[in-house]
C-alpha cells in the first residue's frame, strides 16, 4: 500500500470522527485536567473545546499526553479505543498536545489488517 493511499484512508476517517462530535461533554473538568497534566493554570477555553471534540469522538481523554517529551509538548503511550477502529480492526495511535503555541497532534501507528486494499480501493473510489 503506498504511502498517499494510507494518508487518504486516514484524513477520511478523522474527518467523519470530528464532524459526528457533539463534545457533549464537560469543558471546566476537561480545562482542569489538562492544567493539571500540562502544568499551565492558563489552558485557552477553545483548546479545551477541542479537546472535548476529539474526546467524543475518538475517546482522548483515554489517551492524555503524560510523559514530557520537550520543554513544551506532553507525549502518550500508544493507546487503542473502540471508537477509533477500522471494520472492528482497532487503530493504535498516540496523542501529543504542546503548549504556548497549543498544538494538538495524533500520532497514528501503523497498523495492518487482511483486507487493507479493499477498504482503500472503496474510499479512492468515492475521492
Amino acid at each position: 500500500m503506498t504511502f498517499l493511499r494510507r494518508i487518504s484512508l486516514l484524513l477520511l476517517l478523522f474527518g467523519g470522527f470530528l464532524l459526528n462530535a457533539d463534545a457533549d461533554v464537560d469543558v471546566d473538568r476537561i480545562r482542569n485536567t489538562l492544567s493539571r497534566v500540562l502544568q499551565d493554570p492558563s489552558i485557552p477555553p477553545n483548546i479545551a473545546r477541542y479537546i472535548a471534540m476529539l474526546h467524543d469522538g475518538i475517546d482522548f481523554l483515554k489517551c492524555l499526553p503524560i510523559y514530557k517529551k520537550s520543554s513544551r509538548c506532553y507525549i502518550s503511550k500508544v493507546c487503542k479505543t473502540p471508537k477509533l477502529n477500522v471494520k472492528g480492526v482497532l487503530v493504535p495511535f498516540q496523542t501529543e498536545i504542546c503548549k504556548r503555541p497549543y498544538k494538538i497532534v495524533i500520532h497514528l501507528q501503523s497498523f495492518k489488517t487482511p483486507w487493507e486494499g479493499e477498504v482503500l480501493d472503496q474510499w479512492e473510489n468515492k475521492i
